[in-house]
């Protein structure tokens, strides 16, 4: 559904930002009870240690959401085929990319290509990718201040012209 956040990866991990997303998706659910979030990928971690006490990042992140009462509108699909994964991205409604500071993934052009209303990590390499300042692609947010990025995804959220024209130069620049 449109009102879906999406989130995929390879591997839920904190080189991914997955430790960041959490927090940050915590709170847009919170904000809006209308909202859902779908996390694509598998529950491993390659590149960084897992948080103490729990067997995985997934499960951390389940942890969270179910203490905050928000697991029945958490999806978990794991990794998904092409097909579904391209449905995936078509359907979001606001889709979060987040890295740490090093070439971006594939993934990325591939929700440019859908058409993704992309939230993404203000970093150089993903500035490449969407462009900055008036004609960027997408939402550059720095996402370790969560409260800043909670903010600025709130504010585009409530402006469905600058969601369109997101969506259309994502669309143009992939």
């Amino acid at each position: 559904p449109q009102a879906s956040i999406t989130y995929a990866t390879r591997g839920m991990e904190p080189m991914r930002g997955f430790d960041h997303l959490v927090p940050i998706l915590k709170n847009l659910l919170l904000f809006d009870s209308s909202r859902s979030a779908v996390i694509g990928g598998k529950d491993e971690a390659k590149y960084r240690p897992l948080p103490k006490g729990h067997p995985s990042m997934g499960a951390w992140a389940k942890d969270i959401f179910s203490k905050a009462c928000l697991e029945d509108r958490v999806f978990w699909p794991g990794r998904l085929p092409f097909d579904e994964y391209r449905d995936f991205l078509t359907g979001s409604g606001l889709h979060i990319y987040l890295t740490r500071p090093f070439v971006p993934s594939w993934s990325l052009l591939e929700a440019m290509a859908c058409g993704c209303l992309l939230v993404v990590s203000d970093i150089e390499a993903t500035r490449e990718f969407l462009g900055v300042g008036d004609d960027a692609a997408g939402l550059l947010i720095d996402h370790k201040n969560h409260v800043s990025a909670c903010d600025s995804i709130e504010a585009l959220l409530s402006d469905p012209d600058r969601q369109k024209e997101l969506r259309m130069r994502a669309r143009q620049r992939s």
